[in-house]
Order: C-alpha cells, then structure tokens, then sequence
C-alpha cells in the first residue's frame, strides 16, 4: 500500500514539472512579476501536482519528496540557485506560493469531515471505518493508514467530532500546521 503511493505522489510530481515547464517561460521569465508568476504557479502547477491528495497516506518520506520538488520551482522562478545560498524561509518570503504539503492535509482533512457527514451506507465511509479481521498480524511496525494521522490529531471519536463546526475547525486547523492538541 505504502509503495502504491510513493508511486502515485512520483506521478504527480512528474505531471507537476510538466505543468511548470509549459509555462516555463513565464514562470521563470525576468520581465514578468512575482504576482503573476505566483498566480499561475497556484492555479496550473498547484492543481496538478495534488490532484488526488486527499486519499494519500501522508508519510515523512513522502512529504519530504513534495517540499524538495516545490522548493526546486520556486527557486527557478526566483531565478536562484543552490549556490546563492538562499535559506527555504527568504524563498518562500519572495515567492509567497502555497505550501504543496499544507494544502494536501487541508485538501485531506476536508475530505474526512465530507465523509463524516456522508450516509452511513455510503462506500466510501464504510471502506473508511472498515477494521480488517482479527487474526495474527505480521511481523513489524503496522502499515500507516490513511485515518491514522487524523486519529492523532482529532482522536479515534474523529466522525463525532466532524459534526460540530467549531471543534472541526480547530481540529482542520492544527492538522493542517500539524500540531497536536
């Protein structure tokens, strides 16, 4: 399971550069501004790269993979190399994009509260709560699953919470940051 998403996340990251490198010229053009560049790189790059997001299993090496591909475009639009050392932080500051992997957990935490609120007979919502059969487990740490992050911000009673709109927004909120409460 883990393997199937490291690959989907390495094709989305390809359809990504795709999506930068046919607007290459604009988005790392030195005649066009930042505030054009950022719009089309959210609206174009953006879009393509998370297109699905919401049903990853959201792991470090897989997060970090997303950060390293959005750092190296916003570095080609800032038109910088690695050897202008230029921290991550002065980066972000000049180019001011949203942040692939903030979005993915609010794309994924909005995509949780929808399945809270679905019928209980929904596909979706039972393939969500569905517990596999007891029985000897394998040897090893247990494969992250998708529900699991959610449970560690909200809690196992995550679908209760989902119901009440002032906790679920603190609840989206720390998620996304990734803070624990």
């Amino acid at each position: 399971m883990k393997k199937d998403t490291e690959k989907e996340v390495r094709r989305r990251i390809k359809i990504g550069w795709k999506s930068f490198f046919k607007n290459k010229e604009f988005l790392t053009g030195k005649r066009v501004g930042m505030i054009l560049k950022r719009r089309l790189f959210n609206t174009c790059v953006l879009p393509a790269m998370l297109y699905g997001s919401q049903t990853w299993t959201m792991t470090k090496k897989i997060e970090m993979m997303m950060e390293v591909a959005q750092r190296r475009m916003e570095r080609m639009m800032a038109r910088v190399t690695l050897r202008d050392r230029k921290t991550n932080e002065w980066l972000r500051a000049v180019t001011k994009v949203k942040d692939f992997v903030k979005c993915a957990r609010k794309r994924k935490i909005q995509w949780a509260r929808k399945l809270a609120l679905m019928n209980v007979n929904n596909w979706a919502r039972c393939s969500t709560q569905w517990q596999p059969r007891i029985g000897k487990r394998n040897r090893g740490r247990p494969k992250m699953r998708w529900r699991d992050s959610i449970c560690k911000i909200a809690g196992q009673a995550w679908m209760r919470k989902a119901t009440n709109d002032d906790i679920w927004s603190d609840l989206e909120e720390a998620f996304v940051c990734n803070e624990q409460l």
